[in-house]
């Protein structure tokens, strides 16, 4: 962002070289996109998802209960939502800990059946494996 001479007078780069500069002295690295497309809260979640995200921050222009109802239901991270002041306010997003019992999987790495290999008969014999 420093490569060029038009950040210095961009009040937006001077706010995200700010928090890229803070990242970086915590040893956090900063992902920051911009995105189009439609419909935008699934462009969000994919995102979110697939970045494996341990926090989420908005800025102050997105709405807050768009984000709670929507967003914060299904991904497993905290949400931080800065609000007008420049305060953050804390959403909690979905927990990644089962503490209900109906969330409870049916499946547990002991219970879960030792899949078998199916062969053709001639791969069979090409590796000389014995039918049963």
């Amino acid at each position: 962002m420093k490569d060029t001479e038009e950040w210095k007078n961009d009040v937006r780069c001077q706010k995200a070289q700010q928090l890229v500069d803070l990242c970086i002295e915590y040893g956090v690295a900063p992902r920051i996109e911009i995105r189009q497309g439609f419909p935008k809260r699934l462009l969000v979640l994919e995102e979110i998802t697939s970045a494996y995200a341990t926090w989420v921050v908005f800025d102050r222009h997105h709405n807050k209960k768009h984000i709670e109802y929507i967003i914060a239901k299904k991904v497993p991270c905290n949400i931080l939502v800065m609000n007008n002041k420049g305060e953050a306010d804390m959403i909690r997003g979905r927990s990644t800990t089962f503490e209900s019992n109906d969330e409870i999987p049916t499946f547990t790495p002991s219970t879960i059946p030792t899949p078998t290999l199916m062969l053709s008969d001639e791969y069979k014999k090409i590796l000389n494996i014995k039918s049963p």
